[in-house]
């Protein structure tokens, strides 16, 4: 057989081979598995994210990324022994990212009542990264469901330091405060967590602890006519309420409550 004829009879079947291959093993495009399942995370579909982001192979460049998201939907889909499970493998794989792989661990144990070694790892997390504002709040959201209150207060305070923009940190700041009758102090720490990020997801409950404050020992006539003159202030007829606003209220407001916050602010 002469040689050229050779060189294109191995080039076909290695050709053959690798689409052979190919068919069994299709190449994933990383980033648009990523797009697809972050997608449908979004959505509230975790396991249908999950489906997606399991196509991708450990040796990816872009495995790292994959793993997080698996972990996220695991979590978010309640499947907490998966996400361990994935939170160890990433720490097998990815060391360099150490701190992020034991705050997933730290959240999983204290979602499933393993409290203590929850409080374990925020504490080696904080000798790694002493500036670490989501560790400390974290730790200290363990600390206040425990009740202790003034190390919780002592967290919540370095998460805000740390990051004076986390609106999380604040609230808490302010629980802890109205629990120890600082009324000045948890009314401060509330309106800040509002000033921060006004669409908080604590905005709603904010609002009512505020209100239950300023609402402490005031007779019923009071607080009525407080209502009456901000209403009349904004030219609402008795009956009238606020749905021409533009971030309407939401339900679950005591809007008379409110509404006598803001106559309280009015008047300081």
């Amino acid at each position: 057989m002469k040689p050229a004829l050779l060189a294109l009879l191995l080039l076909l079947s290695t050709t053959c081979s690798i689409a052979q291959r190919e068919l069994k093993n299709p190449l994933i495009d990383s980033k648009q598995v990523l797009e697809k399942g972050s997608e449908l995370f979004q959505d509230g579909k975790f396991k249908e994210a999950i489906d997606e982001y399991l196509k991708v192979p450990v040796s990816d460049t872009n495995y790292s990324d994959v793993v997080k998201e698996l972990i996220n939907s695991y979590y978010r889909d309640s499947n907490y022994t998966a996400a361990e499970q994935y939170s160890r493998k990433a720490l097998d794989y990815f060391p360099e990212k150490k701190v992020i792989w034991l705050r997933y661990l730290a959240d999983i144990y204290d979602d499933t009542k393993r409290t203590q070694e929850a409080l374990g790892i925020y504490d080696s997390i904080l000798k790694m990264s002493p500036h670490d504002y989501l560790s400390f709040y974290n730790r200290g959201v363990c600390l206040y469901r425990l009740e202790r209150r003034d190390e919780a207060t002592a967290d919540f305070q370095q998460c805000v330091i740390y990051n004076p923009f986390y609106p999380q940190g604040h609230y808490f700041l302010g629980l802890c405060a109205m629990q120890k009758g600082n009324l000045v102090q948890s009314m401060l720490s509330f309106s800040t967590s509002l000033m921060v990020y006004p669409g908080n997801r604590n905005y709603k409950r904010t609002f009512t602890l505020m209100s239950s404050i300023s609402y402490m020992g005031m007779p019923g006539e009071i607080i009525a006519k407080g209502v009456a003159d901000v209403r009349r202030r904004a030219g609402l007829q008795p009956a009238e309420g606020f749905e021409h606003l533009p971030f309407a209220p939401g339900q679950g407001l005591d809007h008379d409550a409110v509404l006598f916050a803001t106559f309280v602010t009015l008047h300081l």
